[in-house]
Order: C-alpha cells, then sequence, then structure tokens
C-alpha cells in the first residue's frame, strides 16, 4: 500500500488525538509514504501549537522534532512546482478547500496518477472537504470514517 499522508495525519504519528494508534499502525504497514514539502513546517508549528495548548509537555518537544527530522528521511517527499500550485488553486476553486489542502490534494492526486495499481493507493487526511474531493476525484481515503470524539 502506497499512502499519502496529510498533516493532519503526520501529526497523529506524534500527538495522541482520536485516531493516532490506527494512523501509526498504517503507516508502519505502508510501503510508502508521501507527503508534500510543506508538511514539515506544518508539522513543527502543530507541535508547537499542541505543546502551547497544553496537549504536548515542553519537555517532549524537542525529542518530538528530532523524531520528525529522523522519520522525514523515510518519507516520499512531493516537492513544491508551479504546475502543483496552478492545480492546487484550480482544485480550491472547485471544492471548499483551505490553501495548504489543496496543496496537499494536488500533491495527492500527482502520486495517485503515477501509481501502477490505483488500489494500492490512499489519502491518508482528516479534513472532511479534503477527503469529499479526494473521493470525487477517484482517490481512495483512509480511514474510510473519522471517528468523532464524544
Amino acid at each position: 500500500m502506497i499512502l499519502y499522508f496529510d498533516t493532519s495525519a503526520v501529526i497523529k504519528r506524534y500527538v495522541d488525538e482520536p485516531q493516532a494508534e490506527e494512523v501509526r499502525y498504517v503507516y508502519l504497514q505502508a510501503r510508502a509514504v508521501c507527503t508534500h514539502l510543506i508538511t514539515y513546517a506544518e508539522t513543527l508549528a502543530g507541535l508547537a501549537k499542541a505543546m502551547r495548548m497544553g496537549r504536548l509537555a515542553s519537555e517532549r518537544l524537542p525529542v518530538l522534532v528530532e523524531q520528525v527530522d529522523k522519520d522525514w528521511t523515510n518519507l516520499e517527499v512531493v516537492a513544491p512546482e508551479i504546475t502543483l500550485i496552478r492545480r492546487a488553486g484550480h482544485l480550491a476553486l472547485r471544492y471548499p478547500l483551505r490553501g495548504f489542502d489543496a496543496v496537499h490534494l494536488a500533491a495527492a492526486e500527482r502520486v495517485f496518477n503515477s501509481v501502477v495499481s490505483l488500489s494500492n493507493f490512499q489519502l491518508v487526511g482528516f479534513d472532511t472537504h479534503m477527503r469529499d474531493a479526494a473521493t470525487a476525484l477517484g482517490i481512495m481515503i483512509y480511514p474510510s470514517q473519522i471517528v468523532v470524539p464524544t
């Protein structure tokens, strides 16, 4: 299985949130995990925000940043370039996406279109609009349902 992780999925690798264990498991089972370059900055920003909100102990932050750097070397990173960013812009016109969600979707679509067996590719993300747009584009999503905490 080839997976595309958006930032919301990557963060779950490091912060305990709903479905974090499931995301960690599928990450380890994947043949390849892809993401966009912007995920690095978004992940560190997300970890810092989790610390500021008290969801992450301050002494854990340097350890997790080191782990992100180590894990980053194992990811297939989609680089930003003009064609991809323009596609993201057009996806944002077509679907109700925020800017970086559109970039993630365009990057996932690029990987999806390059995979020989399309059934072996899934986008792992938790933004409802991005998930809906991916489904409309024929991209399988993981998890198939989002667990909403009660």
